[in-house]
């Protein structure tokens, strides 16, 4: 059984030495660790903080090593806070204060081969998908995400929660699409199992 390389990312490492392939050489953003990675399925671990937005663009596993509540990607309100490639997984994180014009404020998938497990998309907004433009999501909590003009220019779409979207076991919660034309507050042309 051959083990993926592993990159490891901590926001307040101080000996941060690429490839970042261990705690004491950590990246200090999540970006520098997925720009080192060399071999798809590798892993990327990440420890508490708060990181800027990213984009994943071969696939890999990026992972929290302690989960959403204390692991957090900001979109700081003027970008989205994740962009994934096809078969790429992102586990254990918030993503928040994402807002990326077309959708997918705070995640935009290549397509629902991207995966999402264990996530909390909160205050994003986009027009096509406030929180997630499509992937598909495991276990997420979508809240209070906005998709902020669904006019006739993009067909009424909305989706505040998620839209072109697999969501598995999730909870959406205070999402909304707004605009005359508006549909789909939690989500828009998804899919929902449970």
């Amino acid at each position: 059984v051959v083990t993926p390389p592993v990159y490891y990312v901590a926001a307040g490492s101080t000996h941060s030495v690429a490839p970042y392939n261990s705690w004491a050489t950590a990246a200090t953003n999540i970006q520098d660790a997925v720009d080192a990675v060399t071999e798809p399925g590798a892993v990327v671990l990440v420890t508490n903080g708060t990181y800027s937005p990213l984009a994943v663009l071969g696939p890999l596993v990026l992972r929290s090593v302690n989960g959403p509540q204390v692991t957090t990607i900001d979109g700081g309100g003027s970008g989205g806070c994740v962009y994934l490639t096809n078969g790429t997984s992102l586990s254990g994180f918030t993503l928040t204060n994402g807002y990326y014009y077309d959708g997918g404020g705070g995640v935009r998938c290549e397509s629902t081969s991207a995966v999402l497990s264990n996530c909390v998309l909160v205050f994003n907004s986009g027009f096509l998908g406030g929180g997630a433009y499509g992937g598909t999501l495991n276990n997420c909590i979508l809240t209070n995400n906005l998709a902020p003009k669904a006019d006739l220019y993009y067909g009424g779409y909305g989706g505040g929660g998620a839209f072109g979207s697999i969501l598995n076991n999730c909870t959406l919660i205070g999402n909304s699409a707004r605009g005359t034309y508006a549909s789909g507050g939690g989500v828009s042309f998804c899919f929902l199992n449970n």
